[in-house]
């Protein structure tokens, strides 16, 4: 249809038609990632879920929405759709992990470690007063 309004002399209804053209076909191939995506997501949540044991439930929806976000942000920007509010999303997503996972860090060894840092922060005070001692000898 492209090739024969371009042939009649309508070169505006050429562009419209061969841009139209290219965004179904964008538009299709989002579709199928999504129809993939969802199908894995689904495959990987029955398969973790035969195979976790009774106190890790919740670890198969939490795989199946990570799938599916990856999926959502794929088929978006195949689809060419809001690529940099999907970029930009993806990476603050990313980012918010980051910085959680350092909180966890530091609170996890601030709490483990406060008795070996206490006991360190004691050595250190012995040690600093003995040489203080020593000093004013």
């Amino acid at each position: 249809m492209a090739e024969a309004a371009g042939q009649l002399g309508f070169g505006q209804l050429r562009e419209l038609t061969t841009a139209f053209i290219r965004f179904s076909g964008d538009i299709v191939l989002g579709g199928v990632i999504f129809a993939v995506g969802f199908w894995l997501a689904n495959l990987a949540h029955a398969a973790i879920d035969r195979a976790s044991g009774a106190g890790t439930r919740g670890l198969a929806p939490v795989a199946r929405m990570g799938i599916l976000g990856i999926v959502l942000a794929m088929g978006l920007r195949a689809m060419g759709v809001a690529n940099e509010i999907v970029v930009l999303a993806f990476g603050l997503a990313l980012g918010a992990v980051a910085v959680a996972v350092a909180v966890a860090v530091a609170l996890s060894f601030g709490l483990g470690g406060r008795e070996a840092a206490g006991q360190l922060a004691g050595d250190w005070l012995r040690r600093w007063r003995e040489r203080a001692s020593r000093g004013s000898d």
